[in-house]
């Protein structure tokens, strides 16, 4: 039998203060581009009883030159404080490109900003790429695997096995020259929906990482960037059946109308468990609901999913910490500035999760 490798000791939260230099953000989260990640919320997760920060990143922090394709070095100094943030508080720290040289997938977004070139067939924007991961597998060489990892990209659209070995795996093999035991997370296809391939996902220093933000319905309700409902999500949620699998329900035999459940979460998430089965590591990169809906849905749902993933040994993060898909401040508006106003349904909902309720 293939021992099963957990992420159970990965949870905890994206702080995304670095995430893209697009004002236009500020406007849904209580950001403070440009300042870095704040000790005071690395604090937070410490006290919270949570061990994980994803810190997703734009390449255009680090970047100076034409189209920022050229990195300096000295800026990363943003990232060196995170880092040692997270070892002094006991945070695992997962470095993330949100933005990398020729892929965003917010790029179309009116929030965020066009990305020039394409990195799934330009070899130039391919070897930017690698650099700024090899930049950092030296410049943090020195850190334990325990403490640091390194998240490839974020949301990589569907391409083939070919593309992606050329992309993420030379990628990949480049860091682990410089830093051997370095954990490289690989993210789903179809932005983050699909487990990477076979022959990466149970490779002993790869964790593959799939984002859960089903059903859409209920964890996107409301939110400005998506079409607008007057329809109140409930928890478990009946919804039309074709727009359901359209949304990656897995619909059971003879079944007129989908519910999603505990059991519809299992369903949906099973080719992520069968990589655990396999004796690969899985982890949910992002997820969480957005505030507009009830808090006391948005708890059932989270404590739905967190129960889920603890049967099968796998970790979770929430998009932020402080926002509409985290524990505190999570009204629009909330003031980036003002100390952090937890939720407490939510923060309860964590604690039992995490052994603390």
């Amino acid at each position: 039998m293939t021992a099963r490798r957990s992420t159970v000791g990965w949870r905890g939260v994206n702080l995304i203060e670095l995430f893209s230099t697009s004002v236009r953000w500020a406007e849904q989260f209580p950001l403070r581009l440009g300042q870095g990640i704040q000790e005071g919320d690395v604090a937070a997760l410490a006290e919270l009883g949570l061990t994980f920060a994803r810190i997703p990143l734009s390449y255009l922090w680090f970047g100076v030159g034409p189209y920022a394709r050229t990195l300096d070095p000295s800026r990363l100094a943003l990232v060196d404080r995170v880092v040692e943030l997270g070892r002094r508080y006991g945070i695992h720290v997962s470095l993330n490109l949100h933005r990398a040289p020729g892929y965003c997938i917010n790029s179309r977004s009116h929030f965020d900003t066009p990305e020039p070139g394409d990195l799934f067939a330009d070899p130039d924007c391919q070897e930017l790429f690698r650099g700024f991961w090899v930049e950092l597998a030296r410049r943090y060489a020195h850190i334990p695997p325990e403490e640091l990892s390194f998240d490839l990209l974020n949301e990589p659209p569907e391409t083939d096995d070919a593309v992606f070995a050329t992309v993420f795996g030379r990628t990949a093999e480049a860091v682990w020259r410089v830093s051997p035991e370095r954990t490289v997370v690989l993210e789903g296809w179809d932005a983050g929906l699909r487990p990477p391939p076979r022959e990466w996902a149970p490779h002993p220093r790869v964790v593959s990482s799939v984002h859960l933000y089903k059903p859409f319905a209920l964890t996107h309700h409301r939110a400005p960037w998506v079409a607008p409902s007057d329809v109140e999500p409930d928890w478990p949620l009946r919804t039309d059946l074709a727009a359901a699998v359209r949304d990656g329900y897995v619909p059971l035999p003879d079944e007129t109308e989908a519910r999603w459940d505990e059991a519809a979460l299992e369903r949906i998430l099973q080719p992520w468990f069968d990589v655990v089965d396999a004796g690969g590591a899985v982890h949910v990169g992002e997820m969480g609901a957005y505030s507009a809906a009830p808090v006391a849905v948005r708890a059932a749902w989270l404590g739905a999913a967190f129960r889920v993933l603890e049967a099968h040994g796998v970790g979770w993060a929430l998009w932020n910490l402080r926002g509409p898909f985290g524990l505190a401040d999570t009204e629009p508006g909330a003031d980036a500035a003002d100390g952090p106003r937890f939720d407490r349904e939510l923060v309860a909902v964590v604690a039992e999760a995490v052994g603390r309720g």
